[in-house]
């Protein structure tokens, strides 16, 4: 009897295989899972699921994993997908779309495009969006973007907020592109150099809504208000399969080829799990996509005085930086002898910054050196002392990163703490009193540098 029922259940054995190979493989599920909704804008706008076309009528139709969204040459559309992330299509454009699961709340986007379109993500951790077109990736973390590749062979990307990261297929060389910034990689894999957005940029998608830069926004508009009954938020319970549906061929399809399903790499999906998002979550991105810093500042220091700063991004998380300062001793809080005038310092350092991850704190370690002058009334003449010493150099501080202008700056804030491991005084003529002295070595090896406040930009 045994043998009766291992023989009648060995037919299940191939189909299990298949089934187990089918999903580890990557290939696309079937439509069963929802990802958002489409809202037809202008023109004709088709969703193609499987082997029939829908054409997308007002207010809104619901979009699953795999479709294919296609507009003619009036057509556009508004995507609303879960997470709150929008997409707006242009015409002439083909779109697939594909969602694949980590776990519960962590999971990716994958859109393969032919054409134009404007995507406004949201930055969550453990949830990524990727683009792919014929000659490049574009990979975001949250951010405002047009990809276009209306002209042949060229995949042309244009970063409004946030930071994308543009790289070809073919040569896999990348280029991060931050806000205000524009590039563009061509099929035999050349990358051109970021620059400064064009308006150009923007044609046929101006009702899309504000860019954030000046010279575009003079031509945009908001998009059409959407109609109430349309949620925008439409989270599910992922993944869940919903009941099929019944759907009404389209009266014209346009003759388009569709993009082939990105297949899910399985180094991909693993996804690290979700976290709260900071206030520094682009520290890193920033520090790696501008290597050069300049700043000034104003030391709130026993030495009042200006600071010259530069800064070179050795990666996202390390830091070289250089310094030039002048300033004086503030006496205010001290009874001066015979002091003509107050003790001048000049220093110069340099030091290494570690940055803490995903955040704009900093630890730096380095080394200088200084030289001091100042005079004494010693009548019936004035005495000169100079002195000159060198440092090893502790600093605590924190940068602060944004855009302005279509430029990237920072906002810094910080102490110095010195420890003169030489030191050496020169008279040039005279004498003064033992208490002077000793109140200029003390002053001139002052260990705490103070606060340092100070503004740059990035370049």
């Amino acid at each position: 009897m045994s043998h009766k029922i291992r023989f009648n259940t060995l037919w299940l054995i191939p189909v299990l295989l298949v089934m187990f190979v089918t999903t580890a493989s990557g290939f696309p599920f079937s439509s069963d899972v929802v990802i958002g909704k489409i809202v037809p804008l202008a023109g004709l706008v088709v969703v193609k699921r499987k082997s029939k076309g829908m054409t997308v009528k007002p207010p809104a139709m619901i979009i699953y994993r795999g479709d294919n969204v296609l507009t003619n040459e009036k057509g556009k559309a508004r995507i609303l997908l879960t997470g709150g992330n929008e997409v707006f299509v242009g015409p002439s454009s083909t779109l697939y779309l594909n969602k694949s699961f980590q776990s519960r709340y962590n999971y990716k986007y994958s859109l393969n495009l032919k054409g134009k379109l404007r995507a406004k993500i949201q930055r969550v951790r453990g949830r990524r969006f990727r683009i792919k077109t014929s000659t490049a990736v574009i990979d975001v973390k949250g951010t405002d973007f047009i990809v276009d590749t209306t002209t042949a062979s060229t995949t042309q990307v244009a970063t409004f907020t946030g930071l994308v990261q543009l790289t070809s297929l073919k040569t896999k060389q990348k280029v991060d592109i931050p806000s205000g910034q524009m590039s563009s990689i061509t099929k035999v894999g050349k990358v051109s150099k970021p620059k400064k957005v064009e308006i150009e940029v923007v044609k046929d998608l101006e009702d899309t809504g504000k860019t954030g830069i000046k010279e575009l926004d003079t031509i945009m508009k908001p998009p059409p208000p959407l109609d109430p009954t349309i949620k925008m938020d439409i989270e599910v319970e992922p993944p869940q399969k919903l009941p099929p549906k019944q759907v009404a061929q389209a009266e014209i399809q346009p003759e388009r080829s569709v993009p082939e399903p990105i297949l899910a790499d399985k180094e991909e999906e693993e996804i690290e799990p979700e976290k709260p998002v900071s206030m520094w979550f682009y520290a890193e991105e920033y520090r790696k996509s501008n290597r050069w810093g300049f700043g000034v500042a104003p030391s709130l220091s026993p030495y009042v005085g200006g600071v010259l700063g530069l800064d070179f991004n050795l990666t996202a998380r390390s830091q070289l930086h250089l310094q030039y300062s002048q300033g004086a001793y503030d006496e205010t809080a001290e009874s001066t002898s015979s002091a003509e005038n107050q003790l001048q310092r000049k220093l110069s350092a340099i030091s290494f910054r570690y940055f803490l991850s995903d955040s704009g704190i900093y630890f730096g370690a380095g080394a200088g050196s200084s030289q001091f002058e100042q005079q004494f009334n010693n009548n019936p003449g004035v005495v000169t002392i100079s002195g000159s010493g060198s440092f090893v150099m502790g600093e605590i501080g924190i940068q602060a990163y944004g855009t302005a202008f279509s430029s990237t700056f920072f906002i810094s804030m910080g102490t110095q703490y010195l420890s003169y491991t030489s030191f050496k005084d020169d008279y040039l003529s005279g004498s003064i009193a033992a208490a002077d002295y000793e109140k200029f070595k003390r002053r001139a090896k002052n260990s705490q540098d103070g606060i340092l406040l100070g503004i740059g930009w990035f370049f």
